[in-house]
């Protein structure tokens, strides 16, 4: 009963600091997406470094898709930046629109609404691709052969609420879950876990600024996990907004294969498929 009062307490302070976002909802519809500091990087979003629920003046190119969006649906887009698990709490409890950038799992799907085709979840309107990635200390010993993590000792640090748990659940191994990307590597610099499993643009974003942490770490191929990422609404809003969700989905998906978008993409140093 405690852990669920402190949940419910820490959601109505960030319901109140998304309140403060819509003073002039009444003129101008807006959509709250919760996102994490570790979707950082050239993709976005990326934050002011003083006011941290601020874009920076270069948000990232993922961040510009989203804002893109919004005005192609004539809606304001607005970014909060919290950990992942809380931002899953935030869209299942109503204190955000949606999540940025939620892979399909069923136990989601029971509160989040996802871009959908004949069924499943529709890949062309998908936000991202990615893939999870183990990460180490360059003089470890630990092991990834593609099937088995192996080791001495095998103490894997995943972030809390990501699909990574399942993934290293899988492998046979109890994942250690943290709330971020920069705590997990704290921990591994600290040889406090031996392993990291996470998105592996998430933790390139966190590295790139700290080179010395940068020399310390490599990655173990191949990666652990292929994943889609969605722009995953709550089921609440979707229902309320099923025609604005759709046309933002759309947006996303269009957007994403157009010339303009790709310029973009190359605009921030980024060349690839999976923009």
């Amino acid at each position: 009963m405690k852990g669920l009062r402190g949940i419910l307490i820490n959601l109505a302070a960030y319901a109140m600091l998304i309140m403060s976002f819509a003073s002039a909802a009444q003129e101008t519809r807006s959509i709250v997406i919760a996102t994490t500091a570790s979707a950082g990087g050239p993709s976005g979003p990326v934050f002011d470094h003083i006011d941290k629920q601020r874009l920076a003046d270069r948000p990232g190119y993922r961040a510009e898709l989203l804002l893109q969006a919004g005005e192609r649906c004539g809606v304001e887009i607005k970014f909060l930046l919290v950990p992942w698990k809380r931002a899953l709490l935030l869209v299942e409890y109503g204190g955000a629109d949606a999540a940025y950038s939620s892979s399909y799992k069923s136990e989601r799907a029971v509160y989040g609404a996802y871009p959908m085709k004949d069924g499943l979840p529709d890949p062309e309107r998908a936000v991202r691709g990615y893939f999870y990635q183990l990460f180490t200390l360059k003089q470890s010993d630990l092991k990834w052969d593609g099937k088995k993590i192996s080791g001495p000792r095998t103490r894997i640090a995943v972030e809390r609420g990501s699909a990574g748990i399942d993934i290293v659940k899988r492998l046979g191994l109890k994942p250690l879950e943290f709330n971020d990307e920069q705590q997990m590597l704290d921990m591994l610099v600290a040889k406090r876990v031996d392993g990291v499993v996470a998105i592996g643009g998430n933790v390139q974003s966190v590295i790139a600024f700290a080179p010395l942490l940068a020399r310390q770490i490599k990655i173990l191929q191949p990666a652990l996990k292929s994943k889609l990422g969605y722009l995953m609404f709550s089921k609440n809003f979707y229902f309320e907004h099923t025609a604005l969700t759709e046309c933002i989905w759309n947006a996303i998906g269009n957007i994403r294969q157009s010339a303009d978008y790709k310029a973009l993409v190359q605009s921030y140093g980024v060349s690839g498929s999976n923009y």
